[in-house]
């Protein structure tokens, strides 16, 4: 009786232990930035350090207009073309001075930033450098530049397959020995842009950033 006992224990440890991995399995990709990638271009870390009494998941553009106080929108590596409503919403989200936030991987962004009104444009085209961490020159470093912007940021910031931005002021530039590599073959040609080009940059619309 109580061999049959211990093993049912065992049983049912095995069967949890199963349920456990294959939850971890289904909620889990590899898909760049998301918030369900546990891999080091994931951002599962980010949102676990996030508040998560001040962090909501935004699924409908009439939440944004309902933000009190300072709030910031993410908008990480949008997949498909907004549609009009989530376009008001973010009007409306920046015209009660909250900021948003875009973060894009060549989808996109460039449709929502024109939707809400801002001359910054996302350039297809990754930014090599010399100033990089290992042998990768899609794996450049950037630095902060004077100008404040809406969260404090560590002097140096590492970047993989950054974009060339146009418009908008700079909260981060790669060194002079950057260039934008248009043909991708890694090296700096003619016709190229090369010096300090800007990562990051913001812009104020409105009462909102």
């Amino acid at each position: 009786m109580i061999a049959i006992r211990y093993a049912s224990w065992i049983a049912g440890g095995v069967f949890v232990a199963a349920l456990v991995l294959l939850f971890l399995h289904l909620s889990a990709n590899d898909m760049e930035f998301s918030r369900y990638n546990t891999g080091w271009n994931g951002a599962s870390a980010f949102f676990f350090d996030l508040d998560r009494d001040k962090t909501t998941d935004v699924f409908y553009p009439a939440v944004l207009e309902k933000q009190q106080g300072n709030a910031t929108l993410l908008i990480i590596a949008p997949h498909r073309k907004p549609t009009e409503n989530e376009i008001a919403g973010y009007r409306a989200f920046l015209a009660q001075g909250h900021t948003i936030f875009l973060a894009d991987d060549f989808g996109s962004g460039n449709e929502i930033l024109a939707g809400i009104g801002s001359r910054v444009t996302i350039i297809p085209v990754n930014v090599s450098s010399l100033d990089r961490q290992y042998a990768d020159p899609y794996l450049i470093i950037t630095y902060r530049t004077p100008e404040q912007g809406p969260f404090v940021m560590p002097s140096e910031i590492i970047l993989n397959g950054a974009a060339l931005l146009g418009g908008g002021t700079p909260l981060a530039l790669t060194s002079v020995m950057s260039w934008a590599d248009r043909n991708g073959n890694n090296r700096l040609n003619i016709g190229e842009e090369m010096g300090t080009l800007p990562v990051m940059v913001q812009e104020s619309i409105g009462p909102g950033r």
